[in-house]
């Protein structure tokens, strides 16, 4: 096999399907060259912005980075417009314009995918696939939403595009043949079924004999064998037939990999059956990365009020007047908490005092990750405004959590701060719905940054409350490791989602160090 070098190591070409906003790629692209250097040379994408996003990320890997032109900067701090950066650096746009295809798998013509696939490898050249297919009807509050409608047309389930994405990705596999792939979602479709067998099941037995699975006659068609990244011991992980009765065990915990998040999804690493490798496992960091380490360095924000002035005056007492709403509710609260409230409410529009800790090992190593001391000024670091009533709910919630060390509960809430919502009753006596209202703990790592968050900041309270405010894309994008000169195009709701469905780069990183070592012995 024909072997390229740039400098001392191989550049080993990398495909991205339903790449979003380009996290997964990210982690691969930031690989530090040894033997091995990953490089994007197609990414796959059908929404508009993340396109955007990726075309943009696309153009600054077009430099090294130590010289990343200044131009970059301009822009993604408000200072240029993107016509001017593309017309100041027009060999280097129009690679990343062809580089970036904003295009729906399933909906563009088959010839035409495997045209693009074919003409970013280079002949003969072993490469990688990476990516997932979306995963809105696999995910547990996605079949939540459509049950209603499948139970009464089972048809529409059965036609339903969202199950069957993945065969476009199979698809491909089949198609091209790739050394490697690395497959990732959401660990709903551990329990999803189809006519009373498991998704995932089918999933792992098609990806083991993609043309099989697509009634598809080749000549030596390509067949995997399937690993996790994690079951096993960091020498020997598991094949697919030794945990095909847990499959769980393809479970990946980011905050076990220096991620401050709690983000658990199914990743699946498949190596073609004629590539005799052993992979390695993950191994877990020392310590994990807390919202504190990840986002307190940031410049200290606080939101305008809904529908009035957005002057700190009138933030400010919005959120004095939360005691004065609840009166003769002191007896629904602790001590501590009424003292941290009162305590917050008194210095309000002072300098936030942000704890120092002493930062480990695996802290340097996440703060060395997403820092660029290029930043002037945060990017996609603005706070939304939000409702009176919410920011006393914030207040109180996140006074709450400073005082108690977890978040509130509805049960928790004064009656005089709880909102006029139909579940409300329901979450005071159950635990669905019950923390409708979630602050982000300052020293652990956050719950599961989802799309969700575009709709509202209940569920991601800053930990602060002198701030007082959910937290804005950067630090969402923080806490998905995105590096700070990593900027999200479109509309602030459409930047949240796109964080919101990554793959945090720094796990991806992890996830390349060990797909380089397989490509390394393919290559030698």
């Amino acid at each position: 096999m024909s072997v390229s070098k740039k400098g001392s190591y191989t550049t080993i070409p990398v495909i991205d399907l339903f790449a979003g906003p380009g996290g997964l790629g990210e982690g691969f692209e930031l690989l530090e060259p040894g033997e091995t250097k990953f490089r994007i040379s197609l990414s796959i994408e059908k929404n508009p912005d993340a396109h955007k996003t990726l075309r943009l990320r696309s153009f600054y890997r077009q430099f090294t980075r130590t010289r990343i032109p200044e131009d970059y900067y301009s822009y993604i701090q408000g200072c240029i417009a993107f016509e001017t950066l593309a017309q100041r650096n027009p060999q280097q746009m129009s690679a990343a314009d062809r580089i970036a295809w904003c295009a729906e798998l399933g909906q563009v013509p088959e010839t035409e995918v495997d045209e693009r696939i074919t003409h970013s490898l280079p002949p003969g050249k072993e490469w990688v696939l990476i990516g997932g297919p979306p995963c809105q009807a696999y995910s547990l509050a996605g079949r939540s939403r459509m049950s209603r409608v499948w139970e009464n047309n089972p048809e529409i389930k059965q036609k339903d595009k969202r199950h069957f994405l993945f065969k476009e990705y199979l698809r491909i596999i089949g198609k091209h043949s790739p050394a490697v792939f690395v497959m990732e979602n959401v660990k709903g479709i551990l329990t999803a079924e189809m006519n009373g067998e498991s998704i995932f099941s089918m999933i792992l037995r098609d990806l083991k004999n993609p043309c099989s699975a697509l009634s598809e006659k080749r000549e030596n068609p390509p067949k995997y064998k399937l690993y996790s990244f994690v079951n096993g011991s960091a020498e020997k992980p598991s094949l697919f037939h030794d945990i095909a009765s847990d499959p769980k065990g393809f479970i990946i915990r980011s905050e076990e990999y220096g991620v401050p998040q709690n983000r658990h999804r199914v990743i699946i690493l498949g190596i073609r059956q004629d590539i005799d490798v052993q992979p390695a496992s993950l191994k877990k960091t020392h310590g994990k990365v807390s919202v504190q380490d990840a986002i307190a360095d940031l410049p200290a924000l606080q939101s305008s009020v809904s529908l009035r002035s957005s002057k700190t005056a009138e933030w400010e007492k919005t959120i004095q007047g939360t005691p004065d709403n609840c009166s003769g509710w002191n007896m629904q609260i602790s001590d501590g908490v009424r003292d941290c409230m009162k305590k917050h409410s008194d210095s309000l529009g002072r300098q936030s005092i942000r704890e120092q800790l002493p930062s480990s090992r695996t802290v340097s190593e996440y703060r060395s990750f997403v820092r660029d001391p290029e930043i002037r000024n945060q990017c996609n670091h603005q706070s939304r405004s939000h409702m009176a009533s919410d920011l006393q709910r914030y207040f109180f919630a996140a006074c709450f959590a400073e005082a108690g060390g977890f978040s509130p509960k509805l049960k928790d809430f004064p009656k005089q701060l709880l909102p006029t919502h139909r579940n409300v009753d329901e979450g005071i006596k159950t635990s669905k719905f019950a923390d409708r209202f979630r602050v982000q703990l300052r020293g652990a790592p956050s719950s599961t940054i989802t799309c969700h968050i575009s709709k509202d900041g209940h569920y991601y309270i800053h930990p602060d409350p002198q701030q007082c405010r959910s937290l804005t894309v950067r630090e969402a994008a923080r806490l998905q490791t995105f590096p700070d000169n990593y900027f999200f195009e479109g509309t602030r709701t459409t930047q949240y989602i796109q964080v919101g469905n990554a793959v945090p780069p720094l796990l991806a990183l992890r996830l390349a160090e060990i797909v380089a070592q397989i490509m390394e012995k393919v290559n030698g």
